[in-house]
């Protein structure tokens, strides 16, 4: 495995949330959860907005997941990955100009998500 990550992940959905943090973990990551945006928000003042990734669920329920990500990346320069069940191509063109760095479609494929960890492109 390549370096040590720190990550947060991001979604409303409890048991998703709940695997992939356990998923990113196992891969050796650093990973810090959080289920809106005002929690990711909570949580990256807590750790003084040190993350090397952002994993995002786009559709949140107090705000849009592709502009926290941009937020993030102006604040932190993390690589941000969008996590999100609307994959089509306008949903696409969106994330791109929020700067995402790239969108995983789920559900999301472990192995792809194994290798987007490692620096690897989706």
């Amino acid at each position: 495995m390549g370096r040590t990550l720190n990550i947060l992940v991001v979604d409303d959905h409890a048991d998703t949330l709940l695997m992939l943090a356990r998923l990113v973990a196992r891969l050796g990551h650093q990973v810090t959860s959080a289920e809106s945006c005002k929690a990711a928000r909570a949580a990256a003042d807590a750790a003084g907005w040190q993350f090397d990734m952002l994993l995002c669920d786009v559709g949140l329920p107090d705000g849009d997941g592709a502009e926290l990500m941009a937020e993030f990346k102006r604040r932190c320069g993390c690589v941000t990955i969008a996590l999100t069940g609307f994959g089509l191509d306008g949903d696409l063109a969106r994330y791109s100009a929020h700067q995402v760095d790239q969108c995983l479609v789920k559900p999301v494929d472990f192995a792809l998500l194994k290798s987007v960890l490692a620096g690897e492109p989706a």
